[in-house]
């Protein structure tokens, strides 16, 4: 049960970011392409919009992975 749980908490995430997501159990990762520096800052904003949402949802992620 703690699986889907899990995956039922994190669906939203999707939603946050405009990059495209990478999910496998408790691991989640963005990518994009990036060849501008409008890129550079797309990516950045996602990871300040994923902040947001760890706060929001007390959900932290491990910067060290």
């Amino acid at each position: 049960m703690g699986p889907i749980l899990l995956v039922l908490y994190i669906n939203d995430i999707d939603d946050t970011v405009n990059s495209e997501t990478l999910k496998f159990a408790d691991d989640t990762k963005i990518y994009n392409r990036v060849d501008s520096v409008e890129g550079i800052e797309r990516i950045r904003a996602d990871l300040r919009n994923l902040v947001v949402w760890s706060i929001e949802w007390h959900m932290l992620f491990n910067a060290e992975k």
